[in-house]
């Protein structure tokens, strides 16, 4: 990401609109921005921030500038990665509900590509912005930090850390919980998933107990034994189906057979009926051949007398019509001669009517304009009365505002406040803002302190009731080892016994074997008899009689004196033997049982030793001690420990895996948690000085200005800057309202002097409309005033005139409608007679059709043949009834001989035919219920092929879970304690110190390398001296610069693989001031080497030495009387 263009307002100092053009400002590559200290240096870095992320390093709530409800940020940056894309970021922030004291909201934002030509919107809602620049950027806002900025007092941290506190930092930046705990508690989750799953898979293998392949064979030799019962079943069904049919087909002949018959016998009885009705319906059929020619007849007859009564009708109208047309003809003759004798006299009324009426308008019309006129006079002086009272009002008003101004101006002199102790009085309520801020972030350090304590000392409960329980067993393990270990020696002691008790009496036993044999071989020789053990032929007793033998070998047995009683005693002696064998094979399992459980305490012990180093040097002072105090304690412990036999190993190597699994968890939580509480305790030492020393500050401050509070102090102030603002702006707007109230008057004036000279005007014009209306008067005619009606005398004479007139047209026009009408009905009167004529005549010749087409049909010319007319309708019923008979009757007579001849001898009896359809029936039940049961069987075999290939598959499953779970047992114990972590943090630590070691070389001209020992410890090669080796510890002020300068570079590179985009901007927010010239000098050229243009350095600093050895400066200057806040200026070496 690469920085091209911020523009801020409204942010901290900076009130009024500022733009950094960061292309000019980078393009050297190294680069500074100076300014006092409280100018703003550092809250350009914050605009940054706020743009990619709405939130500020240090979490300030209230960062617009005082007096200001609003403040705005746009940012415009670069990112290349395989090509190059400008974006542009925007945000705006407002106080909520306008209050100063409330919360800061950010509302509204932008993001835009502006690669193209036409910007490109990317999100629009602050959210949404926020992801989206995490998104390209790949770095949440801490990470953002850590990499674009080193901040003040962390310069040299990271290389001054020992092994624990830099391990937790790595752990901290990079992430690493991911390795310790969390991963811990993702390998016991999964444990605790694989154990659940496998109680599962066993639950429902369980399931499918009784399923096996012999099951599946079994089911399977079912279904083929009942496929083959089925295959009989369906040859029995089929031979008993054909016998039906056959007996079947019979039955249904005959029952087929008595219905025909019995239907032939009704047709042949209905036969005369329909012999009757076929006649009349030809008889009807004759009949309506003739009917037409009678109905001709008919109609003739009544259209020749239909014409006769139309004729005499039109004679009689002729008559009347006749007689009206003599009358109306005298009638038009009188209105001709009225109309002749009275238009003229109508005429000259009418001419004399409209003169009247022009000479009556111009009266009206001069009379309405001098009322009108009078009407404008009296509004004239009227308004003329008005406009000089308010000339009156507005030199009153004039005064009135002239003695305001006067006041308002007098009290404003005296609450005009100064610019300098405006000045003074913000630049102390900003340290009391600063105060409060610190003060607050304090406190809720301090709060986190406590509640981290209280959790610490909840842990350090924990950690301490889990050491009992561990002690406990520790003591019960000891107890339990040291009776196990008496037991042993007890057992040692019996079992050396035994042994020699086992070969003592079989070294009797043979003994008393050999003598017993020597004393039978000799007692059967006799003299004389060569002996086969010594040859000799004189045997002698030797004083060795088998009594002595038997009393010196056995006391029990010193009365026993014959070979019987020795062979018994050889017996007793071999049944002893035995007896010693067993419980000497018993005291050896008991041995080697009590060797196990020693075994597996000892065990348990170092197990308890490790976690509890103390509890080892314990043990080890108590095996020192005396034997005879170890006998005393046993004695005393064995009080409390079960018998060996009772006691269970296996349960308290159990309790003991878990309780080193919780004490293990614990302690590392009580550490971690110690190390923050350290640390955060520490930071709140610091700042808990640093807000003493700002109180002090605060306290100096208001002595000097005399003040007890400088925010109240400057609202007061404040206020009276606005009091004295709002009264300049009301003595601006007094200003004009008397302009305004001068103008108006004068206005005023002009018009008064205008409606005068209208009046004056308007009196002349009445005059004279007065002369014209009497000289129109004197025009009218004689008997009329100007108040006649006019109008309505000329409308009354046109009445008249049009009235004689429309009488004289009327009558001639209906005059001349009657004489049409009598030539109408005159012609009307011959037509009606030559139609009756000929209606005569066409009824004379249809009566002569008709008598002729009765003698054709058969009929008498004079029949009447009304009796036997039929309707259409009626024959062709009658028609379609006897035609449908003879065809029913002919099917019938043909299917009853087929049937006759069909049946013949064929004859089946109802019982016969109930038992073969009963014998089909049962066979088809039968073959049914084998179907059923051959479904239910393949369904049954379907199902246990599935049912095995579950068991099967689940089995597969159970034997990969156990897998699994073994594995995960065993990352369990390779992943315990922080190992493996150490591991991950090590492996970071040595690339960060390669990358550094590389910059370091670079910046030192290969004078010095940074490299790890074997303690994971930074050391120094110092290539001036041979390469030789040196502690950190050993450099000098600049040489730690440079060493911590190269360790913050590769941290901020290595931080920058998380992201996406590439930062090509790093700053050093870092207290140059109390370096001396010459480690000035070093640091300044260690930078200019490190400068290039994959990466710009900024320098931000209040030094004013090292501004001549920047090529490119950003000035800001703070705010001056003037109130507009910082600004800034670019500046070239």
């Amino acid at each position: 990401m690469r920085p091209l263009k911020l523009t801020l307002r409204g942010i901290n100092s900076y009130r009024k609109e500022q733009t950094i053009d960061f292309e000019t400002l980078t393009s050297a590559g190294l680069f500074g921005i100076f300014g006092p200290t409280g100018s703003g240096k550092s809250s350009i870095l914050d605009a940054i921030t706020l743009a990619l992320y709405a939130r500020l390093p240090r979490s300030t709530k209230n960062f617009i500038t005082i007096n200001e409800e609003t403040a705005a940020v746009s940012f415009l940056f670069s990112i290349t990665t395989t090509e190059t894309h400008i974006y542009r970021v925007e945000r705006a922030f407002r106080y909520h509900k306008g209050n100063a004291g409330s919360t800061v909201r950010n509302t509204g934002a932008s993001l835009a590509d502006m690669t193209e030509d036409q910007p490109r919107i990317l999100a629009d809602r602050p959210t949404e912005v926020t992801q989206e620049c995490i998104r390209l950027l790949g770095l949440n806002s801490d990470d953002f930090m850590r990499t674009v900025v080193l901040p003040q007092g962390q310069f040299s941290e990271f290389l001054k850390l020992k092994n624990a506190e830099r391990r937790s930092m790595l752990q901290r930046i990079f992430h690493l919980e991911q390795y310790g705990m969390d991963l811990t508690q993702k390998i016991s989750s999964a444990r605790q998933k694989q154990e659940l799953l496998l109680s599962n898979l066993d639950g429902q293998v369980q399931m499918f107990e009784n399923i096996s392949r012999e099951t599946l064979q079994e089911l399977k030799e079912k279904y083929a034994a009942l496929i083959k019962s089925m295959k009989k079943t369906t040859e029995k069904k089929e031979e008993a189906a054909r016998a039906f049919q056959e007996a079947d087909a019979v039955r249904s002949l005959l029952i087929e057979y008595e219905p025909v018959r019995k239907k032939y016998e009704e047709a042949l009885q209905k036969m005369p009926a329909m012999d009757e009705k076929e006649q009349r319906l030809n008889l009807g059929k004759r009949a309506a051949q003739v009917r037409p020619f009678a109905a001709q007849a008919e109609k003739s007859k009544q259209d020749a007398e239909d014409a006769q009564r139309t004729l005499s009708q039109v004679q009689r109208e002729l008559q009347t019509l006749l007689s009206s047309c003599r009358q109306l003809q005298e009638e038009k003759e009188a209105a001709a001669e009225a109309y002749a004798l009275h238009l003229p006299t109508l005429l000259q009324q009418e001419q004399n009517f409209l003169h009247a009426i022009e000479q009556s308008q111009s009266i009206h019309t001069w009379m309405n304009r001098q009322k009108e006129t009078e009407e404008q006079l009296l509004d004239m002086q009227k308004k003329l009365s008005v406009l000089h009272q308010k000339e009156d009002e507005f030199r009153r008003e004039e005064n009135r505002l002239q003695e305001t101004i006067l006041s308002k101006e007098q009290k404003a002199a005296k609450i005009k406040p100064s610019r300098e102790e405006l000045h003074s009085l913000e630049q102390g309520h900003i340290l009391e803002e600063s105060y409060r801020e610190k003060r607050g972030l304090y406190e809720e350090a301090r709060q986190e302190t406590q509640e981290l304590r209280r959790l610490l000392e909840a842990e350090q409960s924990e950690l301490s009731c889990l050491t009992g329980q561990l002690t406990s067993i520790h003591d019960t393990a000891r107890r339990y080892l040291t009776i196990q270990q008496e037991q042993l020696a007890e057992l040692s002691v019996q079992l050396a016994a035994l042994t020699k008790a086992k070969v003592s009496v079989q070294k009797d036993t043979e003994e008393l074997q050999n003598r017993h044999m020597a004393l039978t071989l000799r007692s059967r020789l006799k003299d004389g008899d060569i002996c086969p053990v010594c040859g000799g032929i004189h045997h002698k007793d030797h004083g060795m009689h088998p009594d002595k033998v038997i009393a010196e070998s056995s006391p029990d047995t010193a009365e026993l004196s014959d070979d019987a009683s020795v062979l018994l005693q050889i017996q007793h002696l071999q049944s002893n033997a035995e007896e010693l064998t067993r419980q000497e094979k018993e005291l050896e399992d008991s041995r080697r049982k009590t060797e196990e459980q020693i075994a597996s305490a000892s065990r348990n012990l170092e197990t308890i030793h490790h976690l509890l180093p103390e509890l080892s040097a314990a043990f080890d002072t108590d095996n020192s001690a005396s034997p005879s105090g170890t006998d005393d304690r046993s004695a005393v412990d064995s009080a409390e420990i079960p018998a060996a036999g009772n006691f269970d190993a296996d349960t308290l190597r159990l309790e003991l895996q878990n309780l080193s699994t919780q004490f293990l968890a614990c302690r590392e939580r009580f550490m971690q948690r110690k190390e923050q509480y350290d640390r955060l305790l520490k930071q709140n030492r610091e700042q808990y000085s640093r807000l003493q020393q700002s109180g002090q500050e605060i306290l100096a401050l208001r002595k000097q200005w005399n003040t007890e509070n400088f925010t109240e102090t400057l609202e007061a102030k404040q206020a009276a800057e606005k009091n004295y603002d709002s009264l300049q702006e009301e003595l601006h707007f007094l200003r004009q309202q008397m302009e305004s109230s001068r103008k108006d008057r004068e206005a005023l004036t002009a018009e008064s002097q205008a409606l005068s000279g209208q009046i004056t005007a308007a009196r002349n014009n009445i005059t004279h409309f007065r002369t014209l209306i009497g000289e129109a008067e004197q025009k009218l005619p004689g008997g009329y005033s100007s108040q006649t009606d006019f109008s309505v005398l000329l409308e009354e004479t046109k009445t008249q005139r049009e009235l004689l007139e429309r009488k004289k047209d009327t009558l001639e026009k209906k005059y001349q409608e009657n004489a049409q009408a009598l030539q109408s009905k005159r012609e009307e009167a011959s037509a009606a007679e030559n139609q009756w004529k000929l209606c005569r005549k066409n009824q004379k010749e249809a009566e002569a059709t008709l008598r002729k087409q009765l003698t054709l049909a058969g009929f008498s010319p004079d029949a009447v043949l009304e009796d036997i007319y039929l309707s259409e309708e009626t024959l062709t019923s009658m028609e379609t009834e006897i035609s449908k008979f003879r065809e029913t009757f002919a099917k019938t007579k043909e299917r009853l001989a087929y049937l006759e001849e069909k049946k013949q001898n064929q004859n089946i009896s109802e019982e016969e035919w109930k038992k073969r359809k009963n014998d089909m029936e049962q066979a088809s039940l039968l073959l049914e219920q084998q179907q059923k049961e051959e479904a239910v069987l393949s369904n049954e075999t379907a199902d246990c092929e599935q049912k095995l290939r579950q068991k099967n598959k689940l089995l597969q499953q159970q034997k990969e879970a156990l897998h699994r779970r073994g594995l995960i047992r065993q990352l369990e114990q390779l992943f315990k304690g922080n190992s493996f972590i150490e591991y991950v943090a090590e492996s970071r630590l040595r690339y960060i110190a390669a990358e550094a070691s590389v910059i370091l070389s670079s910046i030192s001209n290969g004078n010095y390398e940074l490299e790890i020992n074997e303690n994971t410890e930074f050391i120094i090669r110092d290539n001036k001296n041979g390469g030789s080796l040196r502690p950190c510890d050993t450099l000098s002020g600049g040489e730690t610069f440079i060493t911590s300068l190269s360790l913050a570079l590769a941290l901020s590179s290595v931080i920058q693989l998380n992201g996406t985009a590439p930062l090509e901007l790093f700053f050093l927010d870092e207290g140059f001031g109390n370096l001396d010239d010459d480690l000035l000098d070093v640091v300044m050229t260690s930078l200019e080497r490190l400068q290039n243009t994959r990466r710009s350095i900024g320098i931000i600093t209040h030094v004013e030495a090292i501004q001549s050895r920047v090529p490119v400066k950003l000035i800001v200057i703070p705010s001056d009387d003037s109130q507009n806040g910082s600004h800034i200026q670019m500046e070239y070496s």
